[in-house]
């Protein structure tokens, strides 16, 4: 199944001065806290990564920094057993939540000076955090004093400030960008089942609706520079499929790897997105949507030899291209980052036609980017109004079940 390889084909049949250039990456593990599984939710844009990772056999996960100088170093916790990161920005600001002492999980803010601090809630007993940009505001959900589950968002300046809902009783934000718009899922006041929204300061939050009329849901779990949101939208007929919506076009469906389902977790300001997909295998794929490619598994774009039996979600890209995630190495789950290499160009300027359609067509059949069929999909945890635990996390990009224990 290569249907959005076909108008490229045809570009190349009419177009000889068109290049196309087959994405490869090199791949990085970035080990552990010594427990031997780790997951990387975020990346910055100078490569730095975030996640949460055991730090023994059986213990709960501490959230994490991974630098590329200095390598993995764990962030503690507020003060009982568990913390995952969750966003990060240029300046190394981790955000996430953490139990803190009074058992209930809390949104926290990590620098480098301060170590971790709670950012308190709304007026209830929990919060939790899932991004964080490079004015070092962050969003994400808190009980308020009527015990709903809301979105916030919290500013160095004027602390935590709540968002509200699209009309029903809970929201949680997922991603904010450079300019302070927030996109995550909010239950309307027509019913329980969620819809993407994207907040401004001036407009406040905004239905991103879904592909398909009512009874359908979606969530938004990424935003870019440009204000393009990526997520997932789901109907009874067809479950989990990744989005991208954008002021001008609204939303537009990005397919699969050949099944039934996907789900895009972020999007950078080139318009990629990473997510995860199911072939007819029944494993689940990390893949990366590029506009002039449409969706690719990853597992095709890397060295085969490196020990890696799957990647399995990608769940950040940065402006550069640099990619976060897990996948399993030796049969245990392990944080990645994927790196671009030196990309080959398909066909080259000025080749002959008929030689341009030949290359791309050996490259679709026997390279790099091989499309199978099936979906039965990992389990969505949206519209969920009870505050995160360790198997009930953040309301944010990496909102699938997966192998790795919970949802997360």
């Amino acid at each position: 199944m290569r249907r959005y390889h076909l108008p490229i084909l045809g570009a190349a049949a009419i177009a000889p001065a068109l290049a196309y250039a087959a994405p490869a990456y090199t791949i990085v593990d970035l080990g552990d806290l010594g427990g031997g599984l780790s997951v990387g939710n975020d990346i910055s844009a100078n490569g730095q990564v975030t996640g949460y990772s055991h730090i023994a056999q059986d213990a709960p996960p501490h959230a994490f920094l991974w630098d590329p100088a200095t390598g993995i170093h764990d962030l503690g916790t507020l003060g009982e057993k568990y913390s995952s990161g969750t966003g990060i920005n240029s300046r190394g600001q981790v955000t996430g939540e953490s139990t803190a002492a009074d058992g209930n999980n809390r949104a926290f803010l990590w620098d480098p000076v301060n170590g971790m601090q709670d950012l308190g809630t709304l007026g209830g007993s929990g919060s939790s955090g899932a991004d964080i940009n490079d004015a070092g505001q962050v969003t994400g959900q808190s009980q308020n004093a009527d015990g709903l589950s809301v979105t916030f968002l919290w500013d160095p300046e004027t602390g935590m400030q709540d968002l509200g809902t699209l009309g029903g009783g809970y929201s949680s934000g997922s991603a904010i960008n450079p300019d302070g718009l927030i996109t995550g899922s909010s239950e309307t006041a027509e019913g329980v089942l969620p819809r993407a929204f994207l907040w401004s300061p001036a407009n406040g939050m905004q239905d991103l609706g879904t592909l398909a009329p009512f009874p359908s849901a979606s969530a938004g779990y990424g935003i870019n520079a440009l204000g393009q949101v990526t997520g997932e939208t789901e109907t009874i007929e067809v479950p989990h499929r990744a989005f991208v919506w954008d002021r001008a076009s609204g939303m537009k469906e990005l397919g699969t790897l050949g099944g039934r389902g996907s789900a895009g977790f972020d999007i950078n300001a080139s318009g990629q997105v990473t997510g995860t997909s199911e072939p007819a295998d029944g494993t689940t794929r990390a893949f990366l949507w590029d506009p002039a490619f449409g969706m690719l598994d990853l597992n095709d774009l890397v060295p085969p030899d490196l020990g890696w039996d799957v990647l399995e979600e990608a769940r950040a890209i940065n402006d550069a291209g640099q990619i976060t995630g897990y996948g399993f190495i030796n049969g245990q789950a392990r944080a990645f980052l994927l790196m671009p290499s030196v990309r080959t160009d398909i066909p080259e300027p000025g080749t002959p036609a008929p030689m341009m359609a030949a290359l791309l067509v050996f490259w679709l059949l026997g390279g790099r980017c091989r499309f199978r069929a099936g979906w039965t999909g990992p389990s969505c945890c949206l519209g969920s109004q009870g505050m995160p635990t360790v198997d009930d996390g953040p309301r944010h990009r990496s909102d699938h079940r997966d192998r790795t224990g919970g949802c997360r």
